[in-house]
C-alpha cells in the first residue's frame, strides 16, 4: 500500500480502516476481504474471500442438515447420500454408484463395506460377468427407511420452495458459473 494511507480505525485483530489522503478513498479491511469507499459508494476490492466464506457456510449447513436427518437412521452423511441414490435409482453397478456419488471407487467401496456390515445394502456379483458388482438396498432396511427418505427429500424440496423461480434460476446460474471457473482453474 502507498505511504499516504494511514490507519484511521482499528477494531480488534480482524478489522481496520485505511485512508488514502490524496484520493479521498477509504479502504475497510476485514480479514483478507477489502471494501473501498469513495464518494458515498462502497466497492469490493477482493471478493474471493467472501465467495470462499459463503461456500464454506453452505457446505457446513448442508453437512449439519444431512447429519441431523441421517442420525435417526444411524447413517453418516455420505452413507445417507448413497442410500438415497439407491432408493431413487434401485440396484446399481459399483461403477455407476461411483459416478453418481462423484467419489473414488475406493471411497465408495469403504462406504459399501460399512453399509453391508450394518445390513443396509446387499452386494452381489453379476451372473454374466463375475467382475461386475451390483449394490442394492437390503429389503428389510428399504422397508423400514423408505418413508424416512421420502420425508428427507420433501424437506430439501421445501427449502427450495421458499425461493421464487427467478431466485432458483439465479442460484443455478451462479453455481454453474462458479463450477465452470473452478474447473477451468484446475487445468
Amino acid at each position: 500500500m502507498r505511504t499516504c494511507k494511514r490507519i484511521i480505525r482499528y477494531t480488534g485483530s480482524h478489522f481496520f480502516c485505511l485512508q488514502d489522503m490524496q484520493k479521498g478513498v477509504y479502504y475497510f479491511v476485514y480479514e483478507t476481504s477489502c471494501t473501498k469507499y469513495k464518494g458515498g459508494a462502497m466497492e469490493k476490492v477482493d471478493q474471493s474471500y467472501e465467495v470462499i466464506k459463503k461456500i464454506k457456510s453452505i457446505k457446513e449447513a448442508i453437512h449439519h442438515k444431512m447429519h441431523h436427518q441421517f442420525k435417526a437412521l444411524n447413517l453418516t452423511a455420505p452413507q445417507g447420500m448413497m442410500v438415497g441414490i439407491l432408493m431413487r435409482l434401485g440396484e446399481l453397478k459399483m461403477t455407476e454408484l461411483t459416478k453418481e456419488m462423484d467419489l473414488s471407487m475406493s471411497t465408495v467401496s469403504v462406504i459399501v463395506d460399512r453399509l453391508e456390515r450394518q445390513n443396509v445394502v446387499v452386494r452381489r456379483k453379476s451372473d454374466a460377468d463375475k467382475r461386475v458388482i451390483f449394490v442394492s438396498l437390503a429389503p428389510a432396511f428399504k422397508g423400514e427407511s423408505e418413508e424416512r427418505f421420502r420425508q428427507i427429500e420433501k424437506d430439501w424440496a421445501n427449502n427450495l420452495s421458499r425461493a421464487t423461480e427467478e431466485e432458483i434460476e439465479k442460484i443455478l446460474e451462479g453455481i454453474t458459473i462458479l463450477e465452470t471457473l473452478l474447473i477451468h482453474t484446475k487445468e
